[in-house]
């Protein structure tokens, strides 16, 4: 059995494998053809066959050899061939005698030897140029010999050597620009070497079309003049430019008007690029005119005409051709694959964008899940059914498990003696304690064990109180755990809400911030620029380490709000250091209003009770809080103490007011004290609008100064810390520039007991200054001199002025 297996196999294998070479062979032989006579393979013949036919000095013809090399290297040894018998028929074409003879002999002769030769993808060009340097040399020298001078001097044998090293160092510059210009494969940007090498390859072949005419119109002229038409029009005056004098300077080597060339073609070139932004109309008539002034002060108006005329017939065709034709012809045109990179690296940008998203949401939805399920809170009163009826059995099996009336009570009166037990741990829970008088009189007369019962009954409520206490405080502490990861659930929505907004990258702004930088003299390496759905910019100057050790910020930040026309200051992040190389100035909108907060407080004990906070607290938003703990001392210090620190932390990680709140209430209640409690006063001001937000629980008011007046913002709520459910008072309202904002702690409201906090109102429509620390210090002595300073509570008082940015 193993044997027929092993057969089956085997014969299995061996027709699979046959039919394999069978396909490989006939896929490889289409390839072939393919390769030979595709579009891209008959446009390198065609330029192969055009070089060829260029003749420097009347006496070098090298790149035709230059081509065979490149295309012996670079593309396989048949399309070699193809190449070798096309580039033998262009030196031919010429009719120059021995010299186009000549070169077509030594090329045969390397294609021979080039046969031979074992292929090495590694060392084929230099093994090919080796043989094309030797072989040239050569043949030249005999046919020098043979031929044409009879004798051999020595300046014979250096124009042979030569030009063969003109043909290997052109052969290795065409090996740069064949692959890219003929068979480039989606490539999104070319190197400086491409770019020169093909433009070589594309001016050679032109002229090779130097003899070509047709009624007087020479094709090389046409070619030329519509070349460096289209460079200029399609990517600017400097590879207009270039692109022309590439054109002037190889064309006119085989004839005496090289200069002349060179000046018509480069600065039609120029003046096309110049004008690309005005159309193809204009940009071609301010081309012909360039051309014709460039003519008439360089020749005469005899060799004038047939120029003019061709490059009218070049600007013909530059105008009739379709836009996406003209980038074909121009190979080195990286504008579309830029385009095309810059809409791939946007389209990666959003798919990572996406996917990011998407685990965000997953992540905020299983917080929110977790968030839910610790939140189904369970009833801890004695009203519970499940409860009652645990502590039912409880106490009978410790009271009536031995009794000997125990089948009378809990066989034939169940009913009655359960509701007995159920009033005696009502009177429990209503008296905390019980006596055998408590004992209601149907149970008292048949219970055999009064005093045992009522001495169970307390101990068993007792355990259930203190099982109920630690119940409540678990439950509370998972309100706690619930209400903190659901507020992170909501920062990581937060989170995916502003990856999915639109950040508008400033691709055109860097660049004019980059052209203002240089023109400063301010050296950098790289500008990044966004403008976020707020509409607010955001930039990020990356510089070398080397040359950041002596920058100005300020000169970075006056340059680049000139160009953004907006006013930018520098961030938190702005000096840090990316990595050991770099160094990062980043720069953020300044925000329109500005606020500059005062203290003045008096301890009442050597601790205070009232604790504070304010500052900025990230994205344009300015907090003042402040907290007045339980009682004064040390305790009510760590209430209000911990009330404002959570609250800090809370607010400038991103949670909601709300979140931070309950938060901060369920951990009041979740201290030691049976009472533990502080207010809250807390106001929340946007620095980019002006608007701010003052949210009130249990705190004293709060009074905002304006020109109009004092408007006083009062508070109705219990402090948290009480109840479970906490609430609390928002007000809404807009400030303006010299606004006032003064929180004060109850001590300081409550001074005055006759005017109570009128007295304040009053106080701060009487005295006039626009400093806050003269404002807080002024009230603060008022409020001292209406108390006792023994019976004098905490006080404080904050007060925050807002100014506008000019």
């Amino acid at each position: 059995m193993y044997g027929i297996n092993e057969g089956v196999t085997r014969m299995y294998k061996e027709e699979l494998m046959t039919y394999k070479r069978v396909t490989t062979k006939l896929s490889r032989e289409k390839g072939i053809v393919g390769e030979l006579i595709s579009v891209n393979a008959l446009l390198f013949y065609t330029c192969a066959f055009f070089a060829s036919r260029v003749i420097m000095l009347k006496m070098f013809m090298p790149f035709g050899l230059a081509f065979f090399i490149s295309a012996y290297g670079l593309l396989g040894i048949r399309a070699a061939v193809a190449t070798g018998f096309i580039t033998a028929i262009g030196y031919i074409s010429t009719f120059n005698g021995y010299l186009g003879f000549s070169h077509a002999v030594s090329l045969m002769l390397i294609m021979a030897i080039g046969l031979m030769i074992k292929k090495d993808d590694k060392f084929n060009i230099f093994r090919i140029s080796a043989c094309t340097f030797i072989i040239n040399s050569l043949v030249n020298i005999f046919v020098y010999y043979k031929f044409i001078s009879g004798s051999m001097i020595p300046y014979d044998i250096l124009i042979t050597l030569f030009e063969s090293v003109i043909v290997v160092a052109f052969g290795f510059i065409f090996s740069y620009g064949v692959p890219v210009c003929f068979f480039k494969k989606n490539k999104k940007e070319l190197t400086t070497e491409e770019l020169v090498c093909m433009a070589l390859i594309i001016a050679i072949a032109v002229a090779g079309t130097f003899d070509i005419s047709y009624m007087g119109l020479s094709l090389k002229n046409i070619v030329a003049f519509t070349l460096a038409l289209t460079c200029g029009f399609l990517e600017g005056a400097t590879l207009g430019a270039a692109m022309g004098i590439t054109l002037g300077l190889v064309s006119g080597i085989a004839d005496t008007t090289m200069p002349f060339t060179i000046g018509v073609f480069g600065f039609c070139g120029l003046i096309a690029g110049v004008f690309k932004d005005f159309g193809k109309i204009l940009a071609s008539v301010a081309f012909i005119l360039s051309a014709a002034i460039l003519s008439f002060y360089t020749s005469t108006f005899a060799d004038m005409q047939p120029l003019l005329i061709d490059s009218v017939v070049g600007t013909v065709i530059f105008l009739i051709s379709p836009k996406r034709k003209l980038e074909k012809l121009v190979v080195f045109n990286n504008k579309v694959e830029y385009e095309k990179a810059e809409t791939r690296s946007d389209l990666y940008l959003q798919r990572v964008n996406d996917v990011m998203a998407s685990r965000l949401s997953m992540v905020s939805g299983a917080l929110g899940g977790l968030s839910n399920v610790l939140e189904q809170s369970f009833t801890n009163q004695l009203s519970n059914k499940t409860d009652i009826n645990a502590m039912v059995e409880q106490l009978a099996d410790k009271v009536c498990f031995t009794c000997e009336n125990r089948n009378t009570c809990w066989d034939s009166e169940i009913y009655h003696t359960s509701n007995s037990f159920i009033q005696l741990l009502s009177k429990v829970e209503k008296r905390g304690k019980i006596s055998v008088q408590d004992i209601p009189d149907s149970l008292q007369k048949k219970c055999l064990r009064p005093h045992e019962l009522t001495r169970q009954t307390n101990n068993v409520f007792e355990v259930f109180r203190i099982n109920s206490r630690w119940r409540n405080k678990l439950a509370n502490s998972r309100m706690v755990l619930a209400e903190q990861i659901r507020g992170v659930s909501s920062v990581v929505n937060t989170m995916v809400e502003e990856a999915t907004n639109v950040i508008e990258i400033k691709n055109e702004k860097e660049i004019d911030i980059e052209d203002a930088l240089r023109s400063e003299g301010l050296k950098f390496s790289e500008v990044f620029a966004v403008k976020s759905q707020k509409g607010r910019f955001e930039v990020i100057v990356y510089i070398d380490a080397n040359d950041g050790n002596d920058v100005n910020v300020c000169n970075y930040t006056s340059v680049i709000s000139k160009v953004l026309d907006r006013r930018l200051c520098t961030s938190n992040l702005s000096g840090a250091m990316v990595d050991n190389n770099i160094h990062q100035i980043k720069l953020v909108e300044e925000e329109k209003y500005t606020v500059k907060t005062a203290i003045a407080k008096l301890s009442r004990d050597e601790v205070s009770g009232d604790s504070y906070t304010f500052g900025d607290i990230g994205s344009g938003r300015y907090l003042v809080g402040l907290s007045d703990g339980m009682g004064s001392g040390a305790i009510a210090s760590n209430e209000s103490k911990a009330t404002i620190s959570l609250l800090e932390k809370f607010m400038e990680a991103g949670f909601d007011r709300d979140t931070a709140i309950k938060a901060i209430n369920s951990v009041l209640i979740l201290g030691d004290s049976d009472e533990r409690f502080a207010t809250i006063d807390m106001a929340i001001l946007d620095l980019y609008n002006g608007i701010g937000e003052f949210v009130k629980i249990g705190a004293a008011p709060t009074y905002i100064k304006t020109s109009r007046g004092v408007e006083v913002l009062k508070s109705s709520s219990i402090p948290v810390g009480i109840l479970d459910n906490v609430d609390f008072e928002t007000n809404i309202l807009e400030v303006r520039n010299g606004d006032m904002i003064i929180m004060v702690s109850d001590g300081v409201s409550d001074a005055k007991e006759d005017m109570k906090n009128d007295w304040v109102t009053k106080a701060l429509s009487e005295y006039d200054s626009g400093n806050p620390k003269d404002v807080a210090d002024y009230i603060l002595k008022k409020a001292k001199s209406y108390v006792n300073e023994y019976d004098a509570d905490d006080m404080t008082v904050i007060v925050s002025k807002v100014w506008k940015v000019i």
